[in-house]
């Protein structure tokens, strides 16, 4: 297989992760030029790109350190253009990056945002981009003990959080006693 088709197979089979990964940590628009310089650099480094499953992997590492890479000149984007402007600016976000949702997705997102980042991207490499656990501790540089025992803290902190949540929506939205005479 020559390289031009070994690309077209990596990106048939890894675009939508890849893409999905980077979108999800970084915004529609940022987050689909970091998959584009993803895929520019497994373009360019193709001969030494793995075969098989491990090409996933690969991409992932290359993907994570787009993504780093991009959330700095962000932040440096931002700090600049604050200076410029003497404004605080927020990030906009277009109808294309406010899909529909439902209320527990809602809430269970808000968790999540609430994990320090070392818990948040094990959950989020493993829930939402479908690595296993021997793939992230590959990724991360470190043995699956440790991605076993952060998975472990990160779900025990999310079920605190949600359970947290629940309590407040219970006692935040008690019905009001009926008054005497009154109907419900």
């Amino acid at each position: 297989m020559n390289a031009e088709e070994r690309f077209k197979a990596l990106y048939l089979d890894n675009g939508d992760a890849i893409v999905g990964y980077c979108v999800r940590r970084l915004g529609v628009d940022d987050g689909n030029d970091a998959a584009a310089d993803v895929f520019v650099t497994a373009w360019r480094r193709i001969d030494v790109c793995p075969q098989g499953d491990e090409a996933r992997l690969w991409l992932f590492g290359v993907a994570r350190r787009v993504v780093a890479n991009k959330r700095r000149s962000v932040a440096r984007r931002t700090t600049l253009l604050h200076r410029i402007t003497n404004q605080r600016l927020e990030p906009q976000t277009g109808p294309e990056a406010t899909p529909v949702r439902n209320s527990e997705y809602d809430d269970v997102m808000a968790a999540t945002e609430k994990l320090p980042d070392k818990y948040r991207e094990v959950v989020i490499l493993s829930e939402w981009d479908g690595l296993d656990r021997e793939e992230i501790a590959e990724l991360h540089g470190v043995k699956r003990s440790a991605i076993d025992q952060r998975m472990s803290r990160a779900y025990k902190k999310l079920e605190r959080l949600l359970r947290h949540r629940i309590a407040d929506d219970v006692l935040f939205n008690v019905p009001q006693a009926i008054r005497e005479g009154g109907e419900a």
